[in-house]
């Protein structure tokens, strides 16, 4: 949609005011919109509109004044949910009951900063899609593809989700210290030994570094990461985030499988086999699938 079509945040709050009964859902983008659409119509409730965040005009500056990024590189969609969220609180009058925004916690868990308005719903975990990786459903990806690990599955899924929460603690360390460094390939610091992935943390954290001209700082950085390190959380994938958890996900099988699971390497492949695999009742206990089941008299 062209900057012009977008809608004005008062023109939200002005059809809202006339149309109280409205069922409308604002969410960070297309994927999403797809995610949110697919599990209300499982659940048969079809009167429901979701709208990409990118359908409505979130002006920058309004953004900076909550603190928060309008950049698309740094979660700017996520933030301009989170800001249509505060303004339909600050400016509508009464509360309209069926709207709500939806948006990842992404660092939120980890680093606390998150804000409170009766029209925002946050993810259990960094992000929605967690909610899909659920035991059973990895269980059939890795039959599909005829990996049969000795260890088991389960000590490989720990595995793997042990050296994800160690990659976003240093991307939340990047965070808190404002330092905006790129990402990087981590892959390229993993091999395989025994079934199990070896990360090897300090040559990635040497080379993410270096790649920003940071090195000088590796104590400052690595005394932030030990910091966050020690902040418990309600379950570990509050400390994953999604793209890696399929991206990584995808590597294993690959490596796994050798070469004639090409098209596999692909994340996105990755993540619609696990989505398809996965039935409703595997989410229905997490946020904000939970809230949505409230809402909107989900059965």
């Amino acid at each position: 949609m062209d900057k012009e079509e977008k809608h004005l945040i008062h023109e939200l709050v002005a059809k809202y005011t006339l149309e109280p009964e409205l069922r409308d859902i604002f969410v960070e983008g297309p994927s999403d919109k797809n995610l949110f659409d697919w599990y209300l119509k499982e659940n048969k409730c079809n009167d429901v509109a979701i709208f990409d965040i990118n359908t409505v005009n979130v002006p920058a500056a309004l953004i900076h004044h909550y603190n928060l990024r309008s950049d698309d590189n740094s979660g700017g969609n996520r933030d301009r949910v989170i800001v249509l969220s505060l303004e339909l609180e600050k400016q509508l009058k009464e509360r309209i009951k069926y709207l709500r925004c939806i948006a990842d916690s992404d660092f939120d868990c980890l680093l606390g900063k998150k804000y409170d308005s009766y029209y925002l719903l946050y993810s259990t975990y960094t992000c929605s899609d967690l909610c899909f990786c659920h035991l059973v459903t990895i269980k059939k990806l890795f039959s599909t593809f005829g990996i049969y690990p000795k260890c088991g599955i389960e000590a490989v899924i720990n595995n793997i989700e042990n050296v994800l929460q160690r990659l976003f603690v240093i991307k939340a360390a990047n965070e808190a210290l404002e330092w905006e460094m790129g990402w990087i390939d981590y892959t390229k610091c993993c091999e395989i030994d025994n079934e199990l992935i070896k990360f090897d943390i300090q040559s990635f954290v040497d080379r993410y570094l270096s790649n920003s001209s940071r090195l000088k700082n590796k104590m400052q950085f690595m005394n932030k990461y030990h910091e966050l390190s020690k902040i418990t959380v309600i379950d570990g994938k509050c400390k994953i985030h999604g793209h890696d958890y399929f991206d990584l996900m995808a590597w294993y099988v690959y490596s796994c499988i050798g070469k004639k699971g090409n098209h596999y390497r692909d994340p996105d492949v990755i993540r619609a086999i696990i989505f398809s695999a996965t039935q409703s009742e595997f989410i229905q206990d997490k946020e904000p699938f939970s809230s949505l089941k409230t809402i909107y008299a989900i059965p």
